[in-house]
């Protein structure tokens, strides 16, 4: 996808007082108008097709405008609505897939790609983090994770969130569905919303949410959103950006500058429970210990991500030992499979293993369960779809054990544990878990299953998932998910 269009036709009156004449997307964030912001946001993640619709002073849009960003007119802005504007930039949409957004909403880069990414051709984003308002536009989903409802004063318990109004809409539907925006426009819904469309998209390839799984963004409707925007945004955006391993030789210089700090100034450079960890850790693994004690002392490792490098190879076969006696196969998935397949080893900052299995074993996951007690596990979490265990000799480090259930046309994880109101699936598609499992073997000589379609699975959980990514909400980010509300949409 490589096509947008911004919708930027309003007069913001309410931001009266910052825009002193000015449109409402020309409101500046940080010095930068947010239109501008937005179409760099854009640009960033590959779209280049950028079409704005402008109405009121339009001209002053037009010269703030890059060169190669298309501008249309909406003549008529003052006594119309968005749907109109749509109706205007249609013409340059016909024929391929694109993404719609309004330009008093300004999203990170995170949240565009993450549209880009889901495998849904048609999707809305959504906040399912926002606090609940009858005001806004709420969703809810039917238990194919198919949009349903895009309703105003919908009961919080029938949703899974709020609409966050970004748009992306398939090649396949984009016509139909753009001569439905006309056909509206044209005759007495000149004052609606490019919503009263959507059922071609949900009658089409299927409407899906998108969530935004705590990253960034905001709408600027008043002076305060654009305050708060303005002290959130370099900060936001910082607290996302993905984080890269620090080379080896500078560790060890920082570990030595602290060490001499601690001796010359009496500084303590970490609490009694990370010392006590790490001399346990030298005691039972004192080259995996020796290997990764400059991060700890560095504080670029925390002490849970230590304690899965110093000890998760040996959890892990132990593990793989005790199921294979009573013949099941766990199988890599989530972050474990991510770092056994991209970085050879576990994901630096990681601090769990996590595991499959199929719904065929799970009668035996009593058995697994039994076992692992015996060997000095405790148990955190034990119910049909997980079972999740500390390691008795390592404080904060667990395994999970998930199910993956066969639900015909693709196989399904249930997490029914995480909130009260929502429970959230993770679809898998078949050649996922079809084929025979392969193996992939550590740096310490273990050998450990990973799925048949094991790259799909990456695929289907994180998108792109070869390069490091922004950190997201552990219910609602991998790009699988679908949430359902436990009472299901509304009549």
């Amino acid at each position: 996808m490589t096509r947008a269009v911004i919708l930027a036709a309003g007069i913001g009156s309410r931001l009266a007082t910052v825009t002193d004449g000015r449109p409402k997307c020309l409101a500046p964030i940080n010095g930068e108008p947010i239109l501008l912001r937005n179409i760099r946001h854009l640009k960033a993640v590959g779209i280049v097709d950028i079409t704005v619709v402008a109405g009121y002073e339009a001209g002053q849009v037009r010269d703030e405008l890059p060169k190669d960003v298309k501008l249309v007119v909406n003549t008529r802005h003052a006594e119309t609505n968005s749907i109109v504007s749509l109706a205007c930039a249609a013409p340059h949409l016909r024929g391929d897939a694109f993404l719609m957004q309004n330009a008093d909403v300004l999203y990170s880069t995170g949240l565009l790609q993450r549209m880009l990414l889901h495998p849904a051709a048609n999707a809305c984003l959504v906040d399912s983090d926002r606090a609940y308002s009858p005001d806004e536009y709420r969703i809810s989903v039917n238990h194919q994770g198919q949009i349903t409802h895009y309703l105003k004063g919908l009961p919080e318990a029938d949703t899974v969130g709020e609409s966050a109004q970004l748009l992306k809409v398939g090649r396949e539907d984009a016509d139909a569905f753009l001569d439905r925006i006309e056909q509206i426009a044209d005759s007495s819904g000149a004052t609606g919303f490019p919503l009263q469309a959507y059922p071609v998209l949900q009658g089409g390839e299927g409407l899906f949410p998108v969530y935004t799984a705590r990253l960034p963004w905001w709408e600027i409707d008043r002076p305060d959103d654009l305050r708060k925007c303005e002290e959130t945004y370099a900060s936001e955006l910082a607290r996302i950006k993905p984080r890269t391993a620090t080379p080896q030789p500078l560790v060890a210089r920082r570990a030595f500058e602290r060490g001499l700090g601690f001796v010359l100034h009496r500084e303590v450079p970490w609490r009694l429970e990370q010392t006590v960890a790490s001399v346990r850790a030298f005691a039972h693994h004192p080259i995996r210990a020796l290997k990764w004690y400059p991060r700890l002392w560095d504080q670029s490792l925390s002490l849970e991500g230590f304690r899965l490098q110093v000890y998760g190879p040996s959890m892990l076969r132990q593990i793989m030992q005790v199921a294979g006696k009573i013949d099941i196969m766990p199988l890599a998935g989530w972050g474990t499979l991510l770092g056994l397949i991209r970085n050879q080893g576990f994901i630096v900052g990681d601090h769990d293993i996590d595991l499959i299995i199929h719904e065929r074993d799970a009668a035996k996951l009593p058995q697994l369960k039994a076992a692992l007690l015996e060997l000095g596990f405790t148990i955190r979490l034990d119910n049909p779809s997980k079972l999740s265990l500390f390691n008795g000799k390592t404080k904060g480090l667990w395994v999970d054990i998930d199910v993956v259930s066969d639900e015909g046309s693709w196989y399904c994880i249930v997490n029914d544990l995480a909130e009260e109101q929502r429970e959230f699936h993770y679809r898998f598609s078949r050649e996922v878990f079809d084929g025979e499992p392969g193996t992939v073997r550590l740096a310490d000589g273990i050998e450990v299953a990973i799925p048949s379609g094991a790259i799909q699975f990456l695929r289907e959980v994180y998108g792109q998932w070869e390069t490091p990514s922004e950190k997201v909400d552990y219910r609602c980010g991998p790009m699988n998910v679908h949430v359902v509300s436990r009472k299901g949409p509304p009549a």
